[in-house]
């Protein structure tokens, strides 16, 4: 493999992304860790995921399910007066449900 792969027009936008995540996401990462909210990003990530999946199978645009489901999500854990990340483990739990049942069960 030469590297002039890398220089192609066609890889040239995902090669500079890439580079440019794998610089800032494990300073957002330790970030995230020392505050004690990693379990708050990886809930807001699951449902996400499951809100873009249910999207898609309501033949919805993907980005546009996730971003509802996530955005939703904060706004009703913002509204909530208790702290702490049992609410977000149960989130991940719920979006793990949804993940992992088979399409035909869901249409």
């Amino acid at each position: 493999m030469s590297f002039d792969v890398l220089f192609d027009p066609i890889f040239r936008a995902p090669f500079v992304t890439g580079l440019l995540l794998s610089a800032v996401l494990p300073l957002v990462g330790n970030y995230v860790r020392l505050r004690d909210e990693w379990l708050a990003a990886l809930s807001l990530a699951q449902v996400a995921a499951a809100g873009g999946l249910i999207a898609v199978l309501l033949g919805q645009p993907t980005m546009g399910g996730a971003l509802i489901a996530a955005g939703t999500t904060a706004v009703l854990k913002g509204r909530l007066a208790h702290a702490g990340n049992d609410n977000y483990a149960l989130l991940v739990l719920l979006a793990r449900i949804i993940h992992e049942r088979p399409v035909s069960a869901v249409v």
